[in-house]
């Protein structure tokens, strides 16, 4: 896998001020309750309101690619704290061939009868690199299966130290 990154883009004028206005509300709440031991709940959930709207603006500043979302897709991983974190941004190498062939075929030539059968013979599995792929994909075993034989084989291990 590869990975695209988000680009800077600038805000329209209506989120830009809409950010300054959340920053200086904030700004001045933060200046006003400085020295207090303790929020109120009122202040508290104001504060909260005011990053999340800071925080969803900011995220704006960012964008990807249209063509790199349409390939794209992205890994959600559960931390050890149980917080979730997106990672987005992959794409497979199977996803991003049509780019590429896409624009080979604007500068390649019209292919004759036998090449194109050929090609139609990859496509559809035929052919020795298409049987290698089944036999792979007969092969593979379920994640469940590996999981419990994984067990029984720890299990099995465990036992014989006994």
């Amino acid at each position: 896998m590869h990975r695209a990154y988000p680009h800077p883009v600038e805000l329209s004028a209506e989120d830009q001020t809409a950010l300054d206005v959340a920053k200086k509300e904030f700004d001045r709440l933060t200046e006003q309750h400085q020295t207090a031991d303790e929020l109120p709940d009122e202040v508290d959930a104001w504060f909260g309101e005011l990053e999340n709207q800071i925080e969803q603006l900011e995220a704006k500043r960012q964008a990807y690619d249209p063509g790199d979302v349409a390939h794209g897709g992205a890994f959600v991983i559960l931390n050890h704290d149980g917080t979730i974190r997106i990672e987005r941004g992959f794409i497979r190498p199977e996803d991003d061939k049509p780019h590429a062939e896409a624009g080979q075929e604007g500068d390649a030539q019209a292919p004759d009868e036998e090449s194109e059968g050929n090609d139609q013979a990859r496509r559809d599995g035929e052919g020795e690199e298409g049987e290698n792929e089944e036999e792979d994909e007969e092969q593979t075993l379920s994640d469940t299966l590996v999981r419990d034989l994984t067990a029984h084989r720890t299990l099995g291990a465990a036992s014989q130290f006994e």
